[in-house]
This record gives C-alpha cells, structure tokens and sequence, in this order.
C-alpha cells in the first residue's frame, strides 16, 4: 500500500513541475511585452508633453543590456542638451524645466560687449534688438511632465503585477 501512495506522489509532483514551466514561460513572455510597452507608452506621454520642439523628440524606451532580471526597459532622453548641466545652476535642463527655477534672479554678462538679444518688449512693444549687462529673469515656473509620465508607469506596473498574481492563480488550479 505504501508504494503506491508514493507512485502517485510523484506523479503529482510531475505535473506540478509541467505546470509551473509552463505558467513560468508564459508569463516570462508575456511580461517581457508588457514592460516593454509600459517604457514605450512612458516614452510617448514623454514626448507628447515635454515643452518644446526639440527635446521631446528626444524620449526614448531602450533595454537595458546585461541585467539578470527578466526585462528591464529605461526611458531616457537621447537630446544632447537634456542632461547637460546648465552653466550656472549645474542644474540639467530636464530638471530645470520639470522643476521650475527660482523667482526674479539676476543674469550678468560675462563680456565687455554685454548680451545682446531681441526683446520684444523694447521700442513700446514693437521689438528691438538691445545690449544689456544685467538682466532680472523673471524665473520659470514648474513644467510637471516627468513626475506625472512616471506616476502613470508605476500604475501600469502595479496593475500588471495584479494581472501577473491572477494569472499565477489561475495557472495553479
């Protein structure tokens, strides 16, 4: 009698393991998909509202090479001027249009010739071209376009977490 429980002992244990390879090799896939669109849909909301002309053509979803874990995706901007560090603030201009610089802050020139630029505001508002030594800048205010891209790609990631566990449930029974 012993011997035949542990026949069908093992034979249960078998078709566990089949089932967990399979389930494993389902989801492996099926999870490397829906990372990868998370990134790329991250990517998009990226591009469609990061201010300017340049720059937001800039976001892109790549893999990351090497990594042990099942597929790791970043989302980076691949314009050379994002991550620069800006001269004065060290500040990249990612950050600094993500979150804002302070109010009415000074900018000096740094030749004799002074900065000379359009301002449309000269001559009553009908625009001209100046040299000034100093100007106040008026400051830039918060953008909010990184933070909300990455809010919505966590709530993506815990929803497939949810459909992963489901689907483990499922897969067991």
């Amino acid at each position: 009698m012993a011997a035949s429980l542990d026949i069908k002992f093992s034979t249960d244990l078998s078709l566990v393991r089949r089932k967990l390879t399979n389930i494993s090799q389902g989801l492996k896939d099926g999870l490397e998909e829906e990372i990868k669109g998370i990134a790329q849909r991250a990517a998009q909301r990226l591009r469609e509202t990061t201010p300017g002309e340049e720059l937001p053509k800039g976001w892109k979803a790549v893999p990351l090479p090497g990594t042990r874990a099942v597929s790791r995706w970043a989302v980076i901007n691949t314009d050379p001027r994002a991550n620069k560090p800006v001269r004065a603030s060290g500040r990249t201009l990612l950050h600094i249009l993500e979150y804002g610089t302070v109010r009415n802050y000074a900018i000096k020139a740094k030749t004799k010739e002074g900065m000379v630029f359009f301002w449309p505001k000269a001559n009553r508002g009908k625009g001209a071209t100046v040299r000034l030594f100093e100007v106040t800048h008026p400051g830039l205010a918060p953008g909010f376009f990184i933070r909300p891209a990455v809010a919505a790609a966590k709530a993506e990631q815990a929803a497939a977490s949810r459909r992963l566990a489901q689907k483990i449930r499922q897969g067991l029974e």
